[in-house]
């Protein structure tokens, strides 16, 4: 087989670098992805033939290089008309969002999901796998110079710490708000303003109340230690 093209992934660092979870016998080869085209193959080989487009099956197989002498089950056939550089990244980032979006929860059509890392080659491959399936995404993207970081609650009571490079060459912000300071900052009159604007997102359906666990008063103290667990995301109400 002659390799026709192969990608460079973190993983294949990692392996040199002799952190992976997998390491080869040496001497090795690097390189555990990308796509080959068969030129011959042996009197036993039944599901390859020569002209075929084949990926590695499991990682190690050294794709870094130009021709290779594989055994079959080392290899998986995939079809020959689909864009080469697709081909050669099929194996590992599709494969792994795939799986996500399949094994650890019941997804259906109209289901919406959400990713960090959105930018990263997992993340633009589940974006688009999931428009296929007939799932939304919310998608956060990593900006890595100039993000501003707001913070406008303290309920775990620790620290924020940003490094000193992050303030000095990606010129990361740290704001902080507190809704009481910018009523007093801008008065009776804007913050009515706000209210009235907010007011109409309800009537016209755009804004909802959160997710709400209603308790008579009488019963404050079992609201107060419901509201003091965590990951509990229903908010505690007081009804008279």
């Amino acid at each position: 087989m002659k390799m026709l093209a192969a990608p460079i992934n973190p993983a294949d660092i990692n392996m040199i670098q002799g952190t992976y979870a997998i390491l080869p016998e040496l001497p090795a080869v690097g390189g555990n992805e990308g796509v080959g085209q068969v030129l011959e193959v042996g009197s036993a080989v039944t599901g390859l033939k020569p002209g075929d487009w084949a990926i590695p099956a499991d990682a190690g197989l050294g794709t870094w290089r130009t021709e290779a002498v594989i055994s079959e089950e080392s290899l998986v056939s995939v079809p020959s008309d689909i864009p080469l550089l697709c081909a050669a990244t099929l194996g590992v980032n599709p494969c792994t969002a795939y799986r996500m979006l399949c094994d650890f929860e019941q997804l259906r059509p109209g289901d919406s999901i959400i990713q960090n890392a959105a930018n990263s080659g997992v993340g633009q491959a589940v974006i688009q796998i999931a428009a296929a399936l007939g799932l939304r995404t919310v998608n956060v993207v990593r900006d890595r110079h100039g993000g501003t970081m707001v913070t406008y609650g303290g309920m775990a009571k620790q620290p924020v710490t940003a490094s000193v490079s992050s303030f000095i060459f990606k010129d990361i912000k740290l704001r902080g708000f507190w809704m009481s300071q910018w009523k007093k900052d801008r008065g009776p009159d804007q913050f009515k303003e706000m209210i009235l604007t907010l007011c109409d997102f309800v009537r016209r359906g755009q804004l909802m109340a959160p997710a709400c666990s209603e308790v008579p008063l009488k019963d404050y103290q079992v609201a107060l230690e419901a509201s003091m667990k965590p990951f509990v995301s229903s908010k505690q109400i007081f009804t008279m």
